[in-house]
C-alpha cells in the first residue's frame, strides 16, 4: 500500500457552469451494488473532517477574486483556454482555507426510469471508472462484496459491467418491510441487453430492470422522473452526473424503512452513521471521483431552521474524533495476518483526510470536499473492507467495539434520558421509530386503535426539540399528531393520543405503545401521570 505523497496542484479562478436541468428530466441506479457503495458512504462521512493544517492539494480562486467565506468558491477550469491568456494565468497556489475546486461541471443526475417513491439513490459510470488504473482498483478493494455486486449486475442485466455507460439504482421500501430495487442501465453503444424482464425507454438507450409490477408503474410515468421530496429534489439538483459515484439518500430511510440493508457486519456501521449524521439532517449526498487524484464530496440539506454554514461546521466537528475511534475499534478486534498491516493504517489514513478536507456551502447545503492523491481512494476502501470483514468474522460490531458496553436501561430511565430530534416535516411514524432508536427502546404505534379513533400514522409535521427528556419530546410528539388541535395539553380529554407502556405486540418484550386514550381506557391501560388531570 503506498503512502499519501501530497503534492502542490493548482486550479482556475474561472467560474462554474451554472446551467442546471430541472428534475423532472432524470435518471438511476442501485440493486446488487448497495452493500458495496454504502462502504463508499460509510468511508467518506467518517472522514469528513475539518483541516488543522494549511493543505497543499488542488484548489480554486484568487484571494482578489474569493467569495464571501460562507460559499464555496468558484470550481472547474474552462473547458477552452483563451488564446490570449498566458499559461496558467488564473492559477494560483492553495491558501489553506478556499473550497477545492470540482473536477467535474456535468448537469444533475437525470432519475427517468425509476419508479415513485424511491428514497435512495445510487448513480455509477462503471466504464469510464474501470477504465483507469486506480478505478478499476476501486472493485477489486471492496473484495467479495464487490465482486458479489458485480455478480448481481451483470447477471441480472446481461451486460459486462466494463460496457455500462451508467448505472442507475432506485432503492424504495415495499409492502414486504423489506427493499425493493430497479435497475437502469445505459449500456456502451453497440451493446444490447441479455437479461430478461426490462424495458426499454422511449428515445434513448437506457433499459429498466425491476418487477413486472415496477416495470409498469415506470411506464405510467410516461418518460417523466419519479416525483420526489422536497429536500431531496433540491440535492438531486446540486448533483454531478459527470461524476463516477453518486450516492443520494434520506436518513429516514437509512435508519428506519431501509433497515432491510445493513446486514451481517454492516450492522454495526448503520448505528455509527446513525450517531454520525445530525440530527437536523433531511438528505445527504456521497460523489466520488477517480481522475488525477481522489475526489470526495459530502453535500447535507438540513432543517429550515439550521444556516447552512454552521451546520456543516457542526457536522466536521462531530465526526473530529473518528480516527481516534478507529483506533479503538481495531484494538478490539485481532486482525488476522493477512489483513493487520492494511487495516493498523486506516487510521493514520484518516487523519492526512483530516488535514486536507473543506467545509463551505452552496445551495443552501453544507458542503465537504476532500483532494488526495489517487492511490487513496482504493487504499482506504481496502482498508475499510478489511476491517469490517474482521468484525464479522470476530462476532463483534463496529457499534459494540467503538464505546464502552453501555447499562441497560429501563423504559422510565429511557424516556428520562436528555435527547434531541428535529426535522422540517415527516410522518409520525417515522419520528417515533427514530426517537425509540435513539434512546434503545421499541416505540410501538398500535395501528389497530390509531384506525378506530380515525388517527393515520402517515400525517406529517414539522419537529424541533432540542436537549430535552425523551419522554418530552415523545409526548410533544403525541400532540403535534393529535387530531383535535383545541387540545390544551397532555392532559386534556381531547388529546386523542397517548402512550402507556406494555409488552411489544409481537415480542413480549417491554415497549412503549402509542395508542388512543378510548382505546387505553377499555383495556385498562394505565396512562403516564403527564396524561392525567
Amino acid at each position: 500500500m503506498s503512502d499519501f505523497d501530497i503534492k502542490p496542484r493548482k486550479t482556475s479562478v474561472a467560474e462554474r457552469h451554472a446551467t442546471r436541468r430541472k428534475n423532472n428530466t432524470t435518471k438511476l441506479v442501485i440493486g446488487g451494488a448497495v452493500a458495496g457503495c454504502l462502504l463508499f458512504v460509510v468511508l467518506i462521512l467518517i472522514t469528513a473532517l475539518r483541516p488543522k493544517e494549511p493543505p497543499v492539494p488542488p484548489v480554486a480562486e484568487n484571494a482578489a477574486d474569493r467569495q464571501p467565506s460562507a460559499k464555496p468558491a468558484p470550481t472547474k477550469p474552462p473547458q477552452v483556454e483563451q488564446p490570449d491568456a498566458a499559461p496558467d494565468s488564473n492559477l494560483v497556489e492553495d491558501d489553506g482555507q478556499t473550497m477545492w475546486a470540482s473536477p467535474t461541471d456535468g448537469q444533475p443526475i437525470d432519475l427517468v426510469g425509476l419508479p415513485p417513491g424511491c428514497e435512495m439513490f445510487v448513480v455509477l459510470r462503471p466504464a469510464e471508472l474501470l477504465a483507469s488504473d486506480d478505478g478499476a482498483k476501486w472493485l477489486a478493494a471492496l473484495g467479495p462484496r464487490g465482486e458479489l455486486a458485480r455478480q448481481h449486475v451483470e447477471q441480472t442485466c446481461g451486460i459486462a459491467l466494463p460496457d455500462i455507460e451508467r448505472l442507475l439504482v432506485g432503492v424504495r421500501p415495499s409492502s414486504q418491510s423489506a427493499i425493493e430495487t430497479t435497475l437502469v442501465v445505459t449500456p456502451r453503444a453497440g451493446v444490447t441487453p441479455r437479461g430478461r424482464g426490462y424495458h426499454a425507454m422511449d428515445g434513448g438507450n437506457d433499459y429498466v430492470f425491476a418487477a413486472p409490477a415496477v416495470l409498469q408503474e415506470v411506464k405510467d410515468l410516461e418518460g417523466w422522473a419519479p416525483p420526489l421530496r422536497r429536500e431531496v429534489e433540491s440535492l438531486v439538483d446540486a448533483t454531478d452526473a459527470d461524476r463516477h459515484v453518486t450516492i443520494l439518500a434520506t436518513p429516514a430511510f437509512l435508519f428506519d424503512d431501509g433497515k432491510a440493508m445493513w446486514q451481517g457486519s454492516l450492522a454495526g456501521v448503520r448505528d455509527l452513521l446513525f450517531a454520525m449524521l445530525p440530527d437536523s439532517t433531511r438528505c445527504a449526498a456521497l460523489s466520488l471521483h477517480a481522475g488525477d487524484d481522489f475526489f470526495a464530496e459530502v453535500r447535507l440539506s438540513a432543517t429550515i431552521d439550521q444556516r447552512p454554514q454552521a451546520f456543516g461546521e457542526r457536522f466536521a466537528d462531530k465526526v473530529a474524533t473518528w480516527p481516534a475511534s478507529v483506533e479503538r475499534i481495531i484494538a478490539s478486534v485481532p486482525a488476522s495476518p493477512h489483513s493487520a498491516a492494511v487495516v493498523a493504517r486506516l487510521p493514520a489514513m484518516l487523519r492526512v483526510l483530516n488535514r486536507f478536507e473543506r467545509v463551505g456551502v452552496e445551495d443552501d447545503q453544507a458542503l465537504l470536499r476532500v483532494y488526495l492523491p489517487p492511490a487513496a481512494g482504493h487504499n482506504l476502501l481496502m482498508a475499510s473492507e478489511l476491517l469490517l470483514a474482521e468484525l464479522a468474522a470476530g462476532g463483534s460490531s463496529v457499534a459494540a467495539t467503538a464505546t464502552p458496553a453501555a447499562k441497560t436501561l429501563t423504559i422510565e430511565e429511557a424516556l428520562a434520558k436528555p435527547t434531541s430530534l428535529s426535522f422540517a416535516r415527516d410522518t409520525l411514524e417515522t419520528a417515533v421509530n427514530l426517537l425509540g432508536e435513539d434512546i434503545g427502546v421499541d416505540i410501538v404505534l398500535m395501528g389497530g386503535d390509531l384506525q378506530l379513533d380515525g388517527i393515520t400514522k402517515n400525517q406529517s409535521f414539522g419537529l424541533d426539540q432540542q436537549n430535552k427528556p425523551a419522554g418530552d419530546i415523545l409526548v410533544e410528539i403525541l400532540r403535534l399528531a393529535n387530531p383535535d388541535k383545541t387540545a390544551t395539553g397532555p392532559a386534556d380529554a381531547k388529546q386523542k393520543l397517548v402512550y402507556v407502556i406494555g409488552p411489544h405486540p409481537q415480542t413480549g418484550r417491554p415497549a412503549i405503545l402509542v395508542t388512543t386514550r378510548a382505546q387505553a381506557a377499555k383495556r385498562g391501560d394505565r396512562l403516564p401521570a403527564v396524561f392525567i388531570n
